[in-house]
C-alpha cells in the first residue's frame, strides 16, 4: 500500500568552519546526515525511489543544512523530509509521520511512538535508533556468508537520491 511520510529533523546549527561541511571529510550535512533520512524513508516505503526534488534556504555561507527534500517512490509513496538547522534546541530532533491505510504511526525522537487506527496507543521508552542491532546484524551477515541487513541497491539508490537532492 502506497504511504505518505513526513520527517522533520531539527538538526541543530554548526558553525561553517566544522568538518560537517567539508565536502572532503563530512560531506556536507546532506551527504554526511540526511542520507541516514533518505534511506530510513525508501525503507519505510517498501519501493524504490523514482524521483527527487529538494529546496534550500540560501544563506551567505552557502550552506546547505536547511533543506526540504521530496522523494516520490516506484509503489507510489510519497515523502518530504525536512532538514533544517535553523531551530530551536528546545525541539527534539526528530520527528517522523507515516500515513497508510487509515493508520498513522508517529515516531518523537525514538522515545516515543503513537499508533493510531481505531484507538490511539503510545508507547515510551529509552531512545534506540538501532545503532547496536544494526552492527550485530551485519557482523552476522559476513560470519554467517548470508545477504547484508540492507540491500546494495538500496544503498546505491539511497546514494544517488542524496547526491540528486544536491543537483536538484
Amino acid at each position: 500500500m502506497p504511504m505518505s511520510i513526513n520527517y522533520r529533523i531539527n538538526a541543530g546549527q554548526l558553525p561553517a568552519d566544522h568538518w560537517v561541511h567539508d565536502p572532503e571529510v563530512g560531506g556536507g550535512r546532506i551527504i554526511g546526515e540526511a542520507c541516514h533520512f533518505i534511506d530510513l524513508v525508501q525503507h519505510l516505503s517498501g519501493s524504490k525511489i523514482k524521483s527527487v526534488a529538494a529546496n534550500a534556504v540560501k544563506n551567505s555561507e552557502n550552506l546547505l543544512d536547511n533543506v526540504t527534500i521530496q522523494l516520490e517512490m516506484q509503489n507510489n509513496s510519497i515523502a518530504s523530509i525536512c532538514y533544517f538547522s535553523n531551530g530551536s534546541k528546545q525541539i527534539a530532533k526528530e520527528y517522523l509521520e507515516v500515513f497508510c491505510s487509515g493508520k498513522t504511526a508517529i515516531v518523537e525522537d525514538f522515545k516515543k511512538l503513537t499508533l493510531a487506527n481505531n484507538k490511539v496507543e503510545k508507547v515510551k521508552g529509552e531512545q534506540d535508533k538501532g545503532y547496536d542491532q544494526e552492527i550485530t546484524s551485519f557482523v552476522a551477515s559476513i560470519k554467517e556468508g548470508k545477504e547484508a541487513p540492507i540491500p546494495a541497491e538500496e544503498l546505491f539508490l539511497t546514494t544517488l537520491a542524496s547526491f540528486k537532492v544536491l543537483e536538484s
